[in-house]
Order: C-alpha cells, then structure tokens, then sequence
C-alpha cells in the first residue's frame, strides 16, 4: 500500500516503489506502471504542468509572498513524487533528469531523451516482440501487458494485425502454455477473444493439477 504522511500540515502520499527500471528498451512498460500508481492515487495531475495550481491568489500576496494554501500543497506532493520516480530511471537516462525539479519535468525529459516518433515506434515494437510472461503474472495480466503496447503503438499510428498481436501473446509464454500455443496456431483465423479464452482454460487446467491430491490417479 502507498504511504501517507503529514507535512506542514499537509497529508502526502508516497506510492509504493515502481518495479520497472527504465533502461530505454522498456519505455512503455515503465510508462504503464508510473501512470496506473499514480492514477490509483488520483496523482496523475502531477505529470503536466498545466495543472499547477496558482502561487499566489492576487499581486497582494505575490507582493507579499503570501504562497496560496492549493500550491503549498502541490509543491509538498510534487517534492515527495520527485524521489520516488528518480530511483526507477536507470544510470544511462538518469543524466537527462538530472537537473529536474518538478515530477512533470522529469516526465517530459524521458520522454524528449526516446527520441523522435521512429525511434520511439522502434523501442515499442521491440517490446512487443520481447515482453515475455511473469511467473508472477495471471493470464489476463499479462494479455493486458501486451494490448497496453498494441495501443501504444495504434496511438502513433502503427497498427497492430490480429495475427501480430495474437503472435506476440504466444511468443511470451513459459513451455506449460506450448500445447495450447499449438492449438490456437492450428486454428484458421483465431481471434484474441478465442485465444484469450483458451489460454484461461489452460491456466485454470494448470492451476488445478497443482492442487496436491488433484491431477493423479487413484490406485485400487
């Protein structure tokens, strides 16, 4: 769970450690997880600077230094995520960041350091055909996994066929899916729904036999 704390009299939220570590092959992979914790914390504001809120409420409090009460708590929250998303860039991106301040710059320096569009289509196809299945992953996760870059990629323009997309979801799994993976190959024009369905069957089959006393004969 992320962490709250008080400071200044405000309440912040630190979330919990991104486990991706952005090394320039794996941008939206990385990107995915910075944008679904801070999202789950109603913290994605932080990564655009339009949504600062003003520093001060007229030219009296400007005059004055009077700091308005929504910026004072901005500022908290932005100095608080700034460290937290520092620590997943790796050594190779960190000197792009470096003199970074605020969680929005350091956001669109990744971004300017992927490069152009071509590069950056580069990067995503190349996760696409590399992002492989974790032991820790359900089936359903890891298909959302692989839609997530099938998206990023039609967002820039590059369609993704069904039999590319399908392809990629069977490239990624570990050797217990390889029958399955057979089956839905075999198939005359498979559709993600079907390979999808399919692939749960085999997780729920697997699952099963691993339950002690299921999947083994009982002797007579």
């Amino acid at each position: 769970m992320a962490q709250k704390c008080k400071t200044g009299g405000s309440t912040v939220i630190y979330p919990r450690k991104i486990l991706i570590k952005l090394d320039g092959k794996n941008y939206f992979s990385w990107r995915e997880q910075v944008d679904a914790k801070l999202t789950s914390h109603n913290l994605k504001q932080f990564l655009v600077n339009h949504a600062i809120p003003n520093r001060y409420a007229n030219e009296s409090d400007r005059a004055g230094g009077i700091v308005t009460k929504e910026y004072k708590q901005w500022f908290l929250q932005d100095q608080m995520l700034v460290p937290w998303l520092i620590p997943s860039i790796s050594i190779g991106i960190f000197p792009s960041v470096l003199h970074c301040s605020h969680l929005w710059e350091v956001w669109e320096r990744v971004h300017q350091h992927m490069g152009s569009d071509l590069t950056l289509v580069r990067h995503i196809r190349s996760e696409l055909k590399n992002t492989k299945k974790k032991e820790t992953q359900s089936i359903s996760e890891y298909v959302d996994s692989i839609r997530y870059v099938v998206d990023c990629l039609a967002e820039m323009g590059e369609s993704v066929c069904e039999q590319e997309h399908i392809e990629a979801i069977l490239e990624g799994l570990p050797e217990e899916y390889d029958a399955m993976a057979k089956v839905i190959r075999t198939r005359e024009n498979p559709s993600i729904i079907l390979a999808e369905s399919l692939l749960l069957l085999n997780e729920a089959q697997t699952q099963k036999q691993k339950i002690p006393g299921r999947g083994s004969s009982r002797s007579l």
